[in-house]
């Protein structure tokens, strides 16, 4: 009886055993197929790696949601390229992006071993995707706040993103255009690798009038201020700072223009997000821009928050220009 006793407990721990086993190792299947197979970012790092870049180039990554996409990397290097020969810009800002995804794609980052990033901090950045402020207690945290377990399982998998659009086969998409890739200097498809997650279309080009401006107003407004406690977004934007910082990898912030009519209904929701942002930028020594206003008072605007990505504007890739020039 009791060798039966002690039979059945070594099977249960057995089978408890195997189960365990069986589930993470299909955990770590699953993150790794959905990783190289969906993970558009780690697509394209990979495809980078491919490149054999000299070692006097100096890369520079622009980073930062769809307020970022307009800067277009070619003509930024271009002007860089009159001072310093040895400079590549990739502009790597994706549409809807905030701290708590980016962080996700931090570990390629920094396999990639940049010169510097330029760092494009909006209001909409310390929001959630739906425009709503969301708290995030720092009570019993160290000051170097490492994100949680969940957190990391979260931004691996990017589901804060619709899952489903997923399926469209993106890593299908991404190799077609990465076909045949040699050095970016004489592919074809540079301008697509060099920005590679920008949704540019025809649209995007237009330079809109008063009245569509005002209508996309509504569209991009905040539902109301930032909360007094600190956000999660800007809890891993301090993240990012720190873990780049450990790296040895040159960061720059700067805050992406919006328009006058835009502005001007925010006033007091912006004061408040810029004290904040100059409160992490002084807590952290980071470099912080803000951008002429002034400068931007123009017909250059695509909407009430998106510069447009027509060629004739020119004053968004000539401020940045000068901020890589000044930092790098």
């Amino acid at each position: 009886m009791h060798v039966e006793k002690k039979y059945m407990k070594l099977k249960i721990s057995l089978v408890i055993f195997l189960v365990f086993v069986t589930a993470f190792s299909s955990l770590y299947f699953l993150l790794d197929f959905y990783k190289t197979n969906y993970d558009m970012f780690f697509i394209w790092s990979n495809e980078f790696k491919k490149i054999n870049w000299d070692e006097k180039e100096k890369l520079v990554f622009i980073i930062g949601s769809s307020q970022s996409l307009a800067l277009d990397p070619t003509i930024i290097e271009d002007n860089l390229l009159k001072r310093d020969k040895n400079i590549r810009v990739f502009n790597l800002a994706q549409a809807g992006d905030v701290p708590t995804k980016r962080i996700g794609d931090i570990n390629e980052i920094i396999s990639l071993q940049p010169k510097l990033i330029v760092y494009g901090v909006g209001l909409r950045d310390f929001y959630t995707e739906f425009g709503m402020p969301e708290t995030f207690l720092q009570s019993k945290k160290s000051s170097y706040n490492f994100p949680e377990p969940w957190n990391d399982l979260k931004h691996y998998f990017k589901i804060s993103q619709p899952f489903f659009s997923t399926f469209e086969t993106p890593r299908i998409v991404t190799l077609t255009w990465l076909k045949d890739l040699d050095k970016p200097n004489i592919t074809n498809n540079i301008e697509q690798f060099k920005s590679p997650f920008s949704n540019v279309d025809e649209t995007s080009y237009v330079i809109a009038d008063s009245e569509k401006i005002q209508k996309s107003m509504d569209r991009f407004l905040p539902l109301n201020n930032l909360p007094q406690q600190i956000t999660e977004n800007e809890i891993y934007l301090k993240n990012i700072i720190q873990i780049l910082d450990l790296h040895d990898i040159q960061l720059v912030i700067f805050v992406p223009p919006m328009h006058k009519l835009y502005s001007n209904q925010i006033s007091e929701i912006d004061e408040n997000f810029q004290k904040r942002l100059l409160q992490i930028s002084l807590d952290t020594n980071t470099p912080l821009y803000f951008l002429d206003e002034a400068s931007y008072d123009k017909e250059i605007w695509f909407d009430a928050f998106h510069v447009s990505h027509n060629r004739t504007v020119t004053i968004y890739n000539e401020d940045i220009t000068k901020i890589i020039q000044k930092e790098i």
